[in-house]
């Protein structure tokens, strides 16, 4: 027992308080021996242990004793050494080395926020509370009569606020100066655990914000300290006045502690929302924000602009994606949030959680649509897929972190938002009681799973569009055949040719069968399908888009004065057509160079074409041979030609009644507002279909060309169990004037062959008719 105690012993913290262990001869009565030695007044005996040590006896008094499991543990290990034969002799030597951290730990984080939230408390009511005293001796000796007498009132206490509160400011200072040095004054040892402690967010963002806390709590309270002086005439009635104010205010920091501890619920929000409170509480921490399963747009065939909805890592994944996150635009999110200006309203520009680390949103939450499901612990969480009767857990082990890792916007105590960022889509989710049952079960895929579980994928999320619904039952009739005995290879095949009908440009099928990358795209264009089936141009299909792109672009080229300019890389073409301006946007992304951001090199080259523009009767904007991209991308070029702020358009995930709005804001930079004319085509597609409903919500903007290709839904990313990858749409977009095109297509206001005989004879057409009929317009 001794060498158990021995080893133990010094693994335990100090701060545990174990007696030390005594051993004492057993008498003929074991039992009553050790009551006896527990009732002993002379010593304090918590615990006693008698007995064989393959059955020992333990007794103690205090119920939530923790030396009587030290007994039993040092019992264990003392019988394990017996019957091992080991003499008590360690078995391993350890090799301590001390590092050091490359960042504050979450405890370190911790202590910090608690500190800022204590001091904060302590130190306003305080030095706050020094104003009564000096209003009130002012008052007996007539001092304030004096003051009142020659400036008004309001005036002087304003001023004794200020004066005070400079006073405080310089105690802070004088006390902040002897924190930052007092480490040279104390033991090592605890100067070393002190230096462990740091806040979250540095050290300069820190004492930014605790000023800031510090002048508005202060300011609120030595006002109504103020007035309470200003009632006193003697210091008994100070005491009774200030009493039950120091006692709401400590009521109030019992109410902040509460919202500590329930960061996410209504108690953390009213104690935000509460003047005499929000100084204190850190409901919320500064949250960052990827997660997994979110919607990016997909050009297809073009890596370029790609937009999917990845359900095992943030944003788009594999060979059609750009490794492109949302970017911020110009649109605006209709899921509500606390403003910044709420929170500075009542004293809580930000939340206070300068140390703490952000609450985790554990338990388990299904998203309202997109079939997706969160099982969050404190130490796991898991992201399953849904689809009527199936569930499986994602492939992907960190899936559920990706979620996670993205903005939190918490909706309430049982909905949570997570987005990219401001003017993203926000996929929310709902809290559940009970994981599924389905959710639960491993279970064995056969062939006819698996093309079940495709069909039950559609039935819940494909959208509800006449044609996208009418071709969602066709593929429901060709799944059923599909036996469970089918192989891989025969099931692809079955799987392809029933997705391919669907004619739909987000849908597709990928997996790697034997070594061999397999993989299924529909919905091409009918312009491009034309293009690759037409020997004319090339020896192979890839060869035929190709020289079909090239000669798009050298037709254009040859249209504009000097060959006009092409930059952004490679992505934007503009110049002038004669008296009209021309810019040709061929993806909303891939501005930059792998890993820049896109949007200085879009706003520069904006800025220089517009420029040119300035005093220009007309500008074309070619979006026909547009292959897709981000949305906030095109509501960012929206906003060069808006004069006002419009809606653009609505989304919702399907079968959902809760629709984000989207806004065209005008831009702050350099805008045209003159006459423009929007050019699509059936090659126009994904975000060039969402920029097009932009556009075509604002009065100056004529819509010509072409219907596009009715695939404006982000394009969900669904991990198969049986390892392959399908991809379709989830949601529903809704234009400003109310009307769906999913499906569909968005149909031109006035319809134009927009390749033939050529593009480039169309440009020059259109370019004819604007500068006859226009007048120069900035």
């Amino acid at each position: 027992m001794r060498a158990a105690d021995a080893r133990l012993r010094p693994a335990l913290s100090p701060e545990r308080g174990l007696p030390p262990l005594a051993t004492v001869a057993p008498a003929a009565d074991p039992a009553a021996q050790a009551r006896a030695l527990l009732s002993d007044p002379d010593i304090d005996v918590p615990s006693v242990l008698y007995g064989p040590l393959d059955r020992p006896q333990l007794i103690h008094a205090n119920p939530a004793s923790t030396t009587v499991k030290y007994l039993a543990a040092l019992a264990e290990q003392a019988e394990r050494d017996r019957r091992a034969g080991l003499d008590g002799a360690p078995l391993s030597r350890p090799t301590f080395t001390r590092v050091e951290r490359d960042s504050t730990s979450l405890g370190g984080k911790s202590a910090a926020g608690t500190f800022a939230v204590v001091t904060l408390f302590v130190v306003t009511l305080m030095l706050a509370g020094q104003a009564v005293g000096t209003m009130a001796e002012e008052r007996s000796n007539k001092v304030i009569e004096v003051l009142a007498a020659a400036v008004p009132l309001e005036s002087v206490f304003l001023s004794k606020l200020i004066g005070m509160f400079g006073v405080a400011i310089l105690f802070l200072a004088f006390w902040a100066a002897v924190g930052a040095n007092i480490g040279a004054l104390l033991p090592p040892d605890f100067a070393e655990g002190l230096s462990g402690i740091a806040p979250a967010i540095g050290f300069p963002g820190f004492v930014l914000l605790y000023i800031l806390y510090f002048t508005l709590a202060y300011m609120l309270l030595g006002s109504v300290f103020l007035t309470v002086g200003a009632q006193a005439s003697t210091p008994r009635e100070i005491q009774m006045l200030s009493l039950p104010i120091t006692i709401f205010q400590m009521a109030m920091f019992g109410f902040a502690l509460a919202a500590i501890g329930r960061p996410d619920s209504w108690v953390a929000t009213a104690a935000e929302l509460f003047p005499f409170s929000s100084p204190s509480p850190w409901p919320a921490a500064l949250r960052p924000a990827s997660r997994s399963g979110h919607m990016s747009r997909r050009s297809p065939g073009n890596c370029s602009g790609s937009r999917s909805r990845s359900a095992s890592a943030h944003g788009c994944s594999g060979a059609a994606c750009c490794n492109r996150r949302g970017r911020s635009g110009n649109g605006s999110s209709g899921v509500e949030s606390l403003p910044s200006l709420r929170h500075l309203a009542v004293l809580s520009l930000l939340p206070l959680t300068l140390g703490a680390a952000p609450a985790m949103p554990t338990g388990l939450w299904r998203a309202e649509g997109y079939g997706q499901l969160l099982a969050v612990t404190a130490d796991r969480s898991v992201l399953y897929h849904v689809a009527g009767p199936y569930c499986y857990p994602d492939p992907d082990t960190e899936g559920a972190q990706a979620i996670l890792g993205q903005t939190v916007t918490m909706l309430g105590p049982d909905r949570i938002a997570f987005s990219d960022g401001p003017g993203q889509t926000h996929y929310v989710y709902r809290r559940i009681a009970t994981l599924p049952a389905a959710c639960r079960t491993t279970r064995r895929w056969s062939g006819g799973d698996i093309a079940r579980l495709v069909a039950a994928t559609f039935v819940d999320l494909y959208p509800r569009t006449p044609v996208r619904e009418r071709h969602r039952r066709q593929l429901d009739a060709r799944l059923a055949t599909v036996a469970a005995d089918t192989v891989s290879a025969d099931l692809f095949d079955r799987l392809a040719d029933a997705l391919d009908p669907l004619d739909d440009a987000h849908v597709s099928l990928s997996a790697t069968i034997d070594g061999h990358e397999r993989s299924m795209e529909s919905g091409e264009a009918p312009t491009l399908r034309a293009v690759r089936l037409d020997p004319a141009h090339g020896p192979d299909p890839a060869a035929r888009e190709r020289a079909w792109n090239d000669r798009y672009r050298i037709g254009i080229t040859g249209l504009l004065a000097g060959g006009g300019h092409l930059v952004a890389h490679r992505r934007i073409l503009w110049g002038r057509i004669g008296r009209i301006g021309y810019i040709n946007v061929l993806t909303m992304g891939g501005f930059a160079e792998a890993g820049g951001d896109d949007l200085p090199v879009l706003d520069a080259a904006l800025d220089t074409a517009l420029t040119d523009f300035r005093d220009l009767p007309g500008v074309i904007v070619d979006v026909s041979n547009n292959r897709g991209g981000y949305d906030s991308i095109g509501l960012r070029i929206a906003g060069r030609f808006a004069a006002r702020a419009v809606d653009a358009y609505a989304k919702a995930p399907v079968e959902s009644t809760a629709w984000q709005p989207f806004r065209v804001e005008p831009s702050p930079r350099i805008r045209y507002t003159g006459p423009v004319v929007l050019l699509t085509s059936d090659v126009t597609v994904s975000a060039g279909e969402t920029f097009t409903l932009a556009m075509r919500a604002l009065p100056n903007v004529r819509h010509v060309g072409a219907r596009t290709r009715g695939a404006l839904s982000d394009q969900l990313v669904k991990p198969l169990p049986n390892g392959w990858t399908l991809t379709l749409p989830a949601e529903t977009y809704r234009a400003a004037d109310g009307r769906y095109y999913e499906g569909s297509g968005i149909p031109p206001a006035d319809p134009v062959a927009p390749f033939l005989p050529d593009h480039a004879t169309v440009l020059a057409r259109l370019a004819a008719e604007m500068a006859a009929a226009g007048t120069p317009t900035s």
